[in-house]
């Protein structure tokens, strides 16, 4: 067996195990599994004449971490994570500390029997190396280190950089709105009613015909077209597009490839689209590629009474949107959830009509004053600690409070029975990696208040 048909056998199996997660613990385990893979493919690399198979190979394993990411996580929540710019880390040039992220990861499954993400075998989660997912729309952010500064230190250089973002990230997935450390905005969420409807069943009727012919051809409408072909029929769908592309103006053209190397966290990859799993393997292994192309004057819609949308590929805000006497400009985001979410194009003009009617409509915003780029600090090391600052009387509103993630565990407890505390106790132990969690006073009283409760049910 070749190093090429070797690499393919081991994605079939991690694909097979992806897909049939069935539990938290399982989860961390095909990650762990995903882990190993790409960090001795990296050490391969290193010597390695041909590295095109290691390099696609890496390239699967870290699409099929998104996958598990998007198993979990909202959308929203996803494309918060991963705002962050630059690639995801080397897992070999890491070397012991990446042993100690995992030996951390499996301790938060151990204390919160919560799925639980390692963020550099991903593409998409850029803040944090930890992930927990109490909920999948507020997740917990996890740095780890070695070593920990000192606690007056912790809002300084790179860590404290670390540390604001994911503060601001969390206030904002948590309460809707927040000033996020690195944006010049102050940023507001929005959550619309609208459901989306999406082209799955077409996506499976011309995969599986370009499964039998080669390639296949579907029109959806005057405005908007799918091909997808097999290895070495390409040519004939480009030679389509460029011919339906003379004959519009304005189009869009996406592809399931140009989808599986953004990083953005705006769209899941084929491993977890709702179509059958053999054809996701294919997709995700390049055996089939599916195109997409979509006129602009597909999103043109007259709602009657004045309400219309117009589209002008030119601009940055391309669509338009007026409803009310009053136009919207919205950014073309919405166009590639058609293009590569594979919405229809009906149920994406309804979701911004409703968008722009939502805005027009009013929308109250609590702009509070932002945070400082930089808040005051505070360190606890036990829940005595936490208690007493919380009485102190600190500044709640420009604070920040930081604590070893097995204190966080204990603070979340429900009911604290002698034995977990014991479990508890040995995992704090035996813990070598050193690891904080980040939390502001509001969320700190809370905590307090449920624990407080929690010991008096459990009495």
């Amino acid at each position: 067996m070749s190093k090429k048909e070797r690499l393919q056998s081991e994605r079939k199996s991690l694909f097979e195990k992806c897909i049939n997660v069935g539990s938290s613990k399982e989860l961390l385990s095909v990650q762990e599994l995903l882990a190993n893979s790409i960090r001795r493919c990296e050490r391969e690399l290193r010597e390695a004449g041909n590295k095109n198979a290691l390099f696609f190979h890496i390239k699967c394993l870290r699409l099929y971490a998104d996958g598990l990411v998007w198993l979990v996580l909202h959308p929203h929540t996803i494309r918060q994570l991963a705002k962050n710019s630059g690639a995801p880390r080397s897992i070999e040039a890491q070397g012991k500390a990446f042993d100690q992220v995992l030996e951390s990861a499996r301790m938060h499954l151990r204390t919160r029997k919560v799925p639980v993400f390692i963020a550099d075998i991903t593409n998409i989660i850029r803040i944090g190396d930890i992930i927990i997912c109490p909920s999948h729309e507020v997740p917990i952010i996890v740095e780890c280190k070695t070593h920990l500064p000192r606690p007056e230190h912790i809002m300084q250089g790179r860590h404290g950089r670390q540390v604001s973002r994911a503060a601001g990230t969390l206030k904002y997935l948590a309460k809707g709105s927040a000033k996020i450390f690195g944006n010049d905005i102050y940023q507001h969420a929005i959550e619309s009613p609208h459901v989306s409807e999406r082209n799955w069943n077409s996506i499976i009727k011309i995969c599986e015909a370009a499964l039998k012919d080669g390639w296949a051809f579907a029109q959806l409408s005057d405005y908007e077209f799918f091909w997808a072909y097999t290895r070495g029929n390409q040519d004939f769908v480009m030679d389509a597009i460029g011919h339906y592309g003379k004959q519009i103006d304005g189009g869009f053209v996406g592809s399931s490839l140009g989808l599986m190397n953004m990083s953005d966290g705006l769209f899941p990859p084929p491993a977890v689209w709702p179509i059958p799993s053999e054809l996701r393997f294919l997709l995700m292994e390049e055996d089939i590629v599916v195109m997409h192309m979509v006129d602009a004057r597909a999103f043109e819609y007259d709602f009657g009474s004045g309400e219309r949308i117009e589209i002008r590929p030119a601009e940055d805000y391309p669509i338009h949107v007026m409803t009310r006497g009053k136009e919207y400009p919205l950014s073309r985001r919405f166009i590639y959830d058609v293009l590569y979410g594979f919405e229809t194009v009906k149920s994406c003009a309804q979701g911004l009509i409703d968008f722009a009617r939502q805005i027009h409509a009013g929308i109250n915003v609590d702009t509070e004053t932002p945070l400082p780029e930089k808040p005051v600090a505070y360190h606890i090391e036990s829940i005595k600690e936490a208690s007493e600052l919380v009485k102190s009387g600190i500044n709640a509103k420009n604070a920040l409070v930081s604590m070893p993630v097995v204190l966080l565990a204990q603070l979340q407890c429900k009911a604290v029975k002698s034995e977990d505390k014991a479990r508890e106790q040995e995992d704090i132990s035996s813990e070598s990696v050193q690891a904080y969690a980040v939390v502001d006073v509001e969320t700190l009283e809370k905590l307090l208040s449920k624990r407080d409760v929690a010991q008096r049910e459990n009495c």
